[in-house]
């Protein structure tokens, strides 16, 4: 089952082919259950596989694909639990996950819930642990200067085979034109300069720049107002 989601209104219709119009005249996206949560982590394990803050933390590349798969399970389920998970076709070539700043909160106890226990486990196993401090900081920041409604794109990934090929923004247009219809800012965070440059395209500005402690890994936190209008 999925939602029809109607900028105009932001009614909910539901519909059991899965598919998901978030604007009349755009791209039709796909939005996930937890039964593609698997397929769609694998997507977002190849588009993060050279990630710069997990070269960091695991230099080695199969030590590097085995906790970034693991870390992108958590992803997709608590992301399908708490917020809303889109592929862009059914092939799955890119996956956005979005979730409203209410129902956000990474803590022990709401991953508990969201993500099946052999999941956190293969994760604490595979050393993702050193990943923590990260989200933490990441976190933080999103805490203080973000403390308001607002719509938090939790990840975007495209398939390496797809990248540069318009997923990305088929992914993130019907989105942005929601929270606008809503009149709702968006916030996301990335660890890579260049996407920086990318997100602006769409509106985003920064709104804080910083190192994760004890690291040398950056981090950008960005702020879209409704509309994608400068304040």
């Amino acid at each position: 089952m999925a939602a029809r989601i109607s900028l105009s209104g932001l009614d909910l219709e539901c519909r059991c082919d899965n598919v998901v119009s978030m604007e009349p005249g755009l791209t039709t996206l796909i939005r996930l259950g937890k039964d593609r949560a698997r397929p769609a982590a694998d997507v977002l394990t190849r588009a993060f596989q050279n990630y710069a803050a997990l070269k960091y933390y695991y230099p080695d590349d199969r030590r590097r694909f085995k906790a970034n798969r693991y870390y992108n399970l958590i992803n997709a389920f608590f992301g399908i639990h708490y917020g809303e998970m889109y592929a862009s076709s059914e092939n799955l070539e890119g996956i956005a996950v979005w979730i409203r700043a209410a129902q956000y909160n990474m803590n022990f106890w709401h991953v508990v819930r969201a993500v099946p226990i052999l999941t956190l486990g293969g994760f604490i196993l595979a050393d993702g642990w050193r990943t923590v401090a990260m989200g933490a900081y990441a976190d933080a920041v999103h805490r203080r200067v973000a403390p308001f409604d607002h719509w938090y794109l939790f990840i975007l990934g495209v398939d390496p085979p797809y990248q540069g090929r318009g997923f990305a923004s088929r992914l993130l247009r019907p989105a942005l034109m929601r929270a606008d219809r809503a009149r709702l800012p968006c916030y996301l965070e990335t660890n890579e300069e260049v996407d920086v440059a990318i997100y602006r395209h769409f509106g985003f500005r920064v709104v804080a720049e910083g190192t994760v402690p004890g690291t040398t890994i950056k981090n950008w936190a960005m702020l879209r107002n409704a509309g994608g209008m400068p304040e």
